[in-house]
């Protein structure tokens, strides 16, 4: 009998799990409520909000126990750090290999973040993997920027 297809967050779960087992460290009901919080998120979120979020939704855990789970989910590939103009570290769940590769436009006047999609970037990360005989594993393209007058 086959086994049927993992959802994105069972194979978030399943990635995370392996992750804290292969580094001797325990699966909490903390960090897999702040995993499961986050991969809820749509877009950017920083620290602050996230504590906020799970509080409304009485869920008790204290920052710190956020920012080393965050370290934790940022190690084993799940979540990517950005450091936006504004100076707050934000964070955003990393999309699976293949799919919605995006960027961030940042108007350095109002501080606005645009993320956009870029299919030439994509035939640039090919020939650097076809150039170099890598395979790139992740790529960020942060642009700041101001309209024109």
């Amino acid at each position: 009998m086959k086994k049927p297809a993992v959802d994105g967050y069972d194979k978030a779960n399943e990635l995370f799990g392996k992750y804290l087992s292969d580094n001797n460290l325990r699966r909490t009901t903390e960090r897999s409520g702040i995993l499961k919080e986050i991969y809820n998120t749509k877009g950017h979120f920083d620290i602050d909000a996230l504590h906020a979020k799970l509080r409304r939704k009485r869920f008790v855990v204290s920052r710190p126990t956020i920012y080393n789970t965050i370290n934790l989910l940022m190690d084993c590939g799940l979540i990517c750090k950005y450091q936006f103009s504004n100076g707050i570290s934000e964070y955003e769940f990393k999309h699976e290999k293949g799919k919605m590769q995006h960027h961030h436009l940042i108007d350095t006047e109002t501080k606005i973040v645009t993320e956009f999609l870029e299919p030439k970037l994509d035939n640039i990360r090919k020939s650097i993997e076809d150039k170099f005989k890598v395979v790139v594993e992740d790529y960020r393209l942060v642009v700041y920027a101001h309209k024109q007058k």
